[in-house]
């Protein structure tokens, strides 16, 4: 009975290890985001700290919003997470817009040395849904002016990409350099279990399979 109980409990060791390791990678990872930034914010001027901060908000609210393929798979549907990322933009669905209170598209580009910042509503009077590639957008500020270089990144569970589509990042780093200094910064994605919605989009997808996709 004695060893049964002190395997256990070695059981139990384990596994809080395990947990403490994991909850001490998240906290230094975040910290990271963290430090960075400041640093960043700290060598730029408060016009430029205060529309990143915006920017903060926007990435942090990333939307999951599930769009459909046009091309079909075995005569069925295929399902995705919308985000669109270059090096020069990136296009994504968000639930902090900066001027409407409801999910709109963002998207960020490089436009005549400049960061621009865009977004439309996805939902408007008498349409229900569009599609997100073609929606008008019609709000629009500078985020940055006077650039001589600016590229964006993409964290994924597989590394570091300059390209991702119909994938939700984990961090997007955007790279630019003014006519003095080069600066990059680093918004974390908002995280969240979406476990549970993917065995969703499959088991609806099997079903659909077995009743030969109708």
């Amino acid at each position: 009975m004695k060893k049964n109980r002190l395997g256990f409990t070695l059981v139990e060791l384990l596994v809080t290890i395990v947990l403490f390791s994991l909850l001490l990678a998240t906290a230094l990872y975040s910290f990271r985001f963290i430090s960075i930034n400041m640093r960043n914010i700290n060598n730029t001027n408060p016009q430029d700290a205060m529309n990143f901060n915006l920017l903060k908000d926007v990435f942090s609210s990333t939307f999951y919003y599930i769009d459909t393929d046009n091309k079909k798979l075995e005569g069925r549907e295929r399902y995705f997470y919308y985000f669109n990322g270059t090096k020069d933009s990136c296009r994504f669905v968000s639930n902090s817009s900066l001027f409407f209170d409801e999910l709109v598209v963002v998207q960020l580009s490089l436009k005549d040395a400049k960061l621009i910042y865009e977004e439309g509503r996805i939902f408007q009077k008498n349409i229900n849904y569009q599609d997100l590639e073609n929606i008008q957008l019609t709000e629009r500020i500078t985020i940055l002016k006077n650039l001589e270089m600016l590229n964006f990144k993409y964290k994924t569970h597989k590394g570091i990409k300059s390209e991702i589509f119909k994938e939700i990042p984990r961090g997007v780093e955007i790279n630019f350099k003014g006519k003095v200094k080069e600066y990059n910064y680093i918004f974390s994605v908002k995280s969240r279990n979406i476990t549970q919605l993917e065995s969703l989009i499959r088991d609806y997808d099997l079903s659909r399979s077995s009743l030969g996709g109708q």
